[in-house]
């Protein structure tokens, strides 16, 4: 599951819209603060009487500021948690529905994940790793991961080029395909161009 989460085109794609809603979040916190600093440098330069009702308005105005600028900090952050979630279950949909197709052709009624990285390791201090996986061994040749993730990759820049976006990856190198396309759930969202 890590070769797919890292090499899996949808999840870059989604990881580069994710960090835009982060730059446009902060782009608004940053003209938020620019508008305080701004209130802040007249105030300096006015040296209103701190008894004035023109005081206490701008005391306000910059409470007003500030609970606005951790308004939308919070708002951002709770957007960028949601979209993460999202992300996650939308690939981990893809990934079940493909593990489906390639199971069921190679007759497979179970499918588990090892940690390739732990299993190649010589480093020491990663023996309990090594030894707590649930896999102890297992044949090469059934490993299915490269070619999920070929077929993942290429369903994917399919359903991009069908709706009309533009390709953000060379099309993934030969590998075996399932004979039949995964179904899209009724729940699933399609690209609009």
């Amino acid at each position: 599951m890590q070769l797919i989460l890292k090499e899996y085109k949808k999840v870059a794609d989604q990881k580069r819209e994710l960090a835009l809603l982060g730059e446009t979040a902060n782009a608004k916190i940053r003209q938020i603060q620019a508008e305080k600093q701004a209130l802040v440098k007249r105030w300096e330069e006015d040296k209103v009487d701190q008894d004035s009702d023109e005081y206490s308005a701008r005391v306000k105005k910059a409470y007003q500021i500030e609970n606005s600028m951790k308004t939308c900090q919070s708002g951002a952050q709770r957007e960028m948690q949601l979209q993460s979630v999202k992300i996650a279950a939308a690939v981990f949909e893809d990934v079940q529905a493909a593990l489906k197709i390639f199971s069921e052709q190679r007759g497979f009624t179970l499918v588990l994940q090892i940690d390739r990285d732990a299993a190649k390791t010589e480093d020491y201090r990663m023996s309990r790793q090594v030894t707590a996986q649930p896999v102890v061994y297992y044949r090469g040749q059934e490993d299915i991961t490269v070619a999920v993730l070929s077929y993942l990759n290429n369903h994917y820049q399919a359903e991009r080029a069908e709706a009309g976006l533009e390709d953000t990856a060379e099309p993934a190198a030969s590998a075996e395909q399932p004979s039949r396309t995964i179904p899209v759930s009724s729940n699933r969202k399609r690209a609009t161009p």
